[in-house]
């Protein structure tokens, strides 16, 4: 058991490129790592950029930054052990990409069938039908988000720049609790939203922010029982916005802890899925400049802290507080896509 906190001896068992720091500098790296030409004793704060502050600030759970390895970005993972932390770098995934072209092939087909189901269920009536319709349109629509996810996860974690305009996040973000808070009503969980009274601007991608706000809160309500509440803040300090859902799930146990290396570890651990939505949500995070925290600040309730930078443009336009975003969902209502894997089929029953 002693040799199991040597980290030359843990990174032996890591599958990803991997590397350990004690006291600011590189202590050992794995095999798989070579390539990014790391060498014991480099500080690492030559990798770590703008992201530096947020790991200095990282006293547990898992941190999901960027470092910039031999002038390359990399999306990476860290997490404080026993002696050292441990930093898992992202490596470009190719089955990413073959999960994008299999999902283009699958849109076509799937969209034909949702087009038709619109018509056929209007025909029938009764209570019997109408329930069987409701679990055919809930099926539907997770399908329809499982393959959005396999379609956008490459070109999110390809790190391209999204098109930015100026946003409101105080009126957005209110906007986006009050619709989601309309939509798991029946869920019997009660959605405590807390924010800014003052207009916060900042630069962003609406369309990707509003996904990744869904993304988490589907998490949350995922291990949170009826009665039970998910908090949600917005907090503002200086050139930094900080979106913060917290929710009384269970945390991960010590059994899962040697898994996580072997896959990403943090928000999707216990559940099912192959971590798609992580990867919009800590790309999103990337391409705004900012990290994702997942930690157990009290040992029990589960809290994911994604940060935005706020940045601005003299010249860019102010986008109107009513959510007008890009329409990934297909012409579908956006809330009971991204929430299909948590609602009740009933939710789904006058949409056609």
């Amino acid at each position: 058991m002693e040799q199991s906190n040597n980290p030359f001896t843990l990174l032996n068992w890591v599958e990803r490129p991997a590397f350990c720091v004690t006291d600011g500098h590189i202590a050992a790296v794995n095999k798989a790592a070579a390539q990014y030409q790391l060498s014991v004793g480099m500080p690492v704060s030559q990798l770590l950029g703008e992201s530096e502050a947020a790991y200095q600030a990282l006293s547990q759970g898992s941190l999901y930054l960027t470092l910039t390895v031999c002038g390359v970005p990399c999306n990476a993972s860290v997490q404080h052990m026993d002696g050292f932390d441990l930093f898992l770098i992202e490596q470009s995934n190719e089955q990413l990409l073959v999960l994008s072209l299999a999902a283009q092939h699958l849109r076509i087909p799937l969209s034909a069938v949702m087009t038709a189901s619109d018509r056929l269920f209007t025909q029938f009536e009764g209570e019997e039908y109408n329930i069987q319709a409701d679990q055919i349109n809930q099926g539907l629509y997770q399908i329809q988000r499982i393959i959005s996810n396999m379609s956008d996860a490459a070109t999110y974690q390809a790190s391209v720049q999204p098109p930015m305009e100026m946003v409101n996040f105080t009126a957005f973000t209110e906007e986006f609790v009050q619709k989601a808070s309309a939509i798991t009503e029946d869920l019997g969980i009660a959605i405590k939203y807390s924010g800014p009274q003052n207009p916060v601007l900042g630069l962003a991608n609406p369309e990707q922010i509003e996904r990744a706000y869904y993304n988490l809160l589907s998490n949350a309500i995922k291990f949170t029982s009826a009665d039970q509440t998910v908090e949600i803040k917005l907090v503002c300090s200086d050139s930094q916005l900080n979106f913060i859902i917290r929710n009384p799930g269970l945390t991960e146990t010590a059994g899962n802890l040697f898994s996580a290396y072997r896959r990403t570890p943090g928000i999707e651990e216990s559940c099912k899925g192959v971590g798609l939505g992580l990867t919009l949500v800590r790309s999103t995070a990337t391409a705004h400049g900012g990290t994702l925290l997942v930690d157990h600040p009290d040992g029990t309730d589960t809290r994911v802290t994604m940060t935005i930078a706020l940045t601005k443009e003299t010249d860019a336009t102010l986008r109107s507080p009513v959510l007008r975003i890009g329409d990934y969902a297909g012409g579908r209502d956006k809330g009971l896509l991204e929430l299909s894997e948590v609602l009740k089929s009933k939710a789904y029953r006058n949409i056609n």
